[in-house]
């Protein structure tokens, strides 16, 4: 009677340990000498799904994708600025009492007089950071946590991977003032949204 129920266990667990092999695979893969073409909604999603062990402590991840056209990248450089912003966001809703702790990404495409950009807002309704130390948040070794609790790139790496080798901006508002439209309610008077725009 058992023997069924242990079989779709085994099953289940296996196709879990081959989504996340796909995933380091994906991950791991040095970028090509030229820059490729890649879906942004699969490269985070593999991010989400890497980071899943620290996103059971009541965290809600709430995606808005919209359809975006392929973007030409280095996929691996981005998706290292993707995994930093969002074990950021974790570290912030983590410093919560609150049992609401949220992270929302949302997809979008703009366009401003110097041209279409698409978006990816990472927000989150931790504490907010001070205005007083904003303007240096992008500088080399400036950081909101204390030294013990370094994890992935600085935010002047990812800066300049967004910046100089993508051509896009990184934006930091904190506290966060987009409109974001979800499922889950998102209120806060704080929290912190980064958004990185890319050709």
């Amino acid at each position: 009677r058992d023997l069924p129920q242990i079989i779709s266990s085994l099953k289940i667990g296996a196709d879990r340990i081959r989504q996340t092999i796909i995933c380091l695979r994906n991950f791991a893969i040095p970028d090509p000498v030229n820059k490729t073409h890649v879906n942004i909604h699969e490269g985070i999603d593999d991010i989400l799904l890497l980071l899943a062990y620290r996103l059971e402590n009541k965290i809600s991840v709430v995606k808005e994708y919209n359809n975006l056209p392929l973007l030409l990248c280095y996929p691996g450089q981005l998706n290292q600025v993707f995994a930093s912003i969002i074990n950021n966001a974790i570290d912030a809703v983590n410093t919560l009492d609150s049992s609401e702790k949220i992270i929302i990404i949302k997809t979008d495409i703009v366009e401003y007089r110097k041209g279409r950009f698409i978006t990816v807002s990472i927000a989150n309704n931790g504490l907010s950071i001070p205005p007083e130390i904003q303007h240096q948040i992008f500088d080399p070794l400036s950081t909101t946590k204390s030294f013990n609790k370094f994890t992935g790139l600085g935010l002047s790496i990812c800066s300049k991977i967004v910046v100089e080798i993508q051509g896009g901006h990184l934006i930091l508002q904190s506290p966060v003032q987009s409109q974001i439209s979800s499922q889950t309610q998102f209120k806060t008077s704080g929290g912190a949204e980064f958004i990185v725009e890319l050709a």
